[in-house]
């Protein structure tokens, strides 16, 4: 289910974004599928264990960490979507469980207009 959700979010992202789509990735708790890297863009990096352990569920933690703010303020209601802005790269989160979701990276300068956002969290909640 969630592979086919991420193959739809990869074509609404390729169709909005074109080549500033850079990624759109299916994660859980353990692990992480890459759906569609964009040419240019490393595919893995190699880290060793240590490092693997120290950057394996940062995602979810964060995920974690939203869904219980909004416990404490109902007015936030459910966590559809979380947007993270680094130097050259946008990457925005789409929790679909308690563990698993979608990540779509972007290039910084790409179009992320509320419509895209909206689009993207009516395909994973089912609504489209």
């Amino acid at each position: 289910m969630i592979r086919e959700i991420a193959k739809e979010l990869l074509s609404y992202s390729r169709e909005t974004l074109g080549p500033d789509l850079r990624a759109v990735t299916r994660y859980n708790r353990d692990e992480h599928e890459p759906i569609y890297t964009r040419e240019d863009v490393p595919e893995q990096i190699e880290l060793d264990e240590d490092a693997r352990s120290m950057f394996r569920h940062p995602l979810v933690r964060m995920q974690s960490a939203a869904q219980e703010l909004s416990q404490y303020h109902p007015y936030l209601d459910e966590l559809d979507a979380s947007i993270y802005s680094y130097g050259t790269v946008t990457v925005v989160q789409f929790p679909i469980t308690d563990e698993d979701g979608i990540i779509v990276t972007l290039e910084c300068e790409g179009d992320l207009s509320d419509g895209f956002v909206s689009r993207c969290k009516s395909i994973v909640s089912g609504a489209d």
